[in-house]
């Protein structure tokens, strides 16, 4: 029980983890294709 449990656990950590950089990522690029858009338009701003 505890050799089929523990790779269980394991695999649902990674899952939420490679998850939650999933999101990161997806934040960062929407950030950065809003960043782009923004300094197309405006240079002189800053985040």
């Amino acid at each position: 029980m505890f050799d089929l449990s523990a790779p269980v656990q394991l695999s649902f950590i990674f899952m939420t983890i490679g998850a939650i950089f999933v999101v990161i990522g997806v934040c960062i690029y929407l950030i950065n294709v809003k960043t782009k858009k923004l300094k197309s338009a405006d240079k002189g701003s800053k985040l």
